[in-house]
């Protein structure tokens, strides 16, 4: 069995063959509890995913949406959580040259307006040029070293911990 179900839409539409995609997946689910995790090309599409999947029977609180934090919009991210989903922040280590400052930013806003328990922390990082040992930036450290100095600055070690920990382990567990 797998550990999750990935599904994904393209950038500002979700194609007929992603529509049926979709509805299988939700069905799929539905039946089996496994979690989805999607993926948002440039951060787009994801309340339309949300709505469909939960359209067809899926549990809103094991899907989990990739790549949303590239549009860095706080609105746009509370409204996919007041619909119960959850959101990973995966671009983190982006934009070195000001700490990720409008992450935290984000970041800092949603876990002040109550969306702690459903943000996720990744290093979507699959490149050479991220890998220190091919001289890249900024590592796979990052998240839980410069960044998480950076965000503790602004939230507590609890909200941290959720985000990397207990989150990802909520959401991928098919009993919880």
């Amino acid at each position: 069995m797998p550990a999750a179900i990935k599904i994904g839409t393209s950038y500002n539409e979700i194609t007929p063959r992603e529509h049926k995609v979709i509805e299988v997946v939700g069905n799929i689910q539905k039946d089996t509890q496994i979690p989805i995790i999607t993926h948002c090309d440039k951060g787009t599409m994801g309340i339309e995913q949300v709505n469909l999947l939960c359209e067809n029977g899926a549990n809103v609180n094991k899907i989990c949406l990739s790549h949303v934090d590239l549009k860095e919009d706080v609105d746009y991210l509370e409204k996919i959580c007041e619909l119960g989903a959850n959101i990973s922040f995966d671009h983190v280590g982006r934009h070195l040259d000001d700490q990720d400052s409008k992450a935290v930013s984000i970041i800092r806003t949603l876990i002040n307006d109550g969306f702690s328990n459903q943000i996720c922390l990744a290093g979507d990082m699959g490149r050479k040029k991220y890998f220190k040992s091919y001289d890249g930036k900024p590592g796979l450290s990052y998240i839980l070293s410069d960044f998480k100095e950076r965000l503790l600055m602004d939230i507590s070690i609890e909200d941290f911990d959720k985000m990397v920990q207990k989150n990802p382990i909520r959401i991928l567990d098919w009993d919880m």
